[in-house]
């Protein structure tokens, strides 16, 4: 049950109100950009995860967001 909700979250994603919301929280050209090469493979296609890891981090420096600390770790460093 867990497996379908995951995946009508993808699919709604890419779907108007929340694609508008994606793109107001992303880079909207970055996230085009992994969306398109995701729609571009074929079902047992590897995709190409340096473009996917280049793209998301210029897209992080573009917002200037940082990678580290994560969520989880934010307690660590404020002790």
């Amino acid at each position: 049950m867990k497996d379908l909700k995951v995946g009508k979250t993808k699919q709604d994603s890419r779907q108007e109100p929340l694609l508008s919301e994606m793109m107001k929280l992303s880079a909207r050209e970055e996230y085009q950009q992994v969306l398109e090469h995701i729609d571009g493979l074929q079902f047992f296609s590897e995709p190409n995860y340096e473009l996917i890891y280049r793209t998301l981090r210029k897209a992080m420096k573009k917002k200037g967001l940082q990678e580290f600390p994560y969520d989880w770790e934010k307690e660590y460093a404020q002790a």
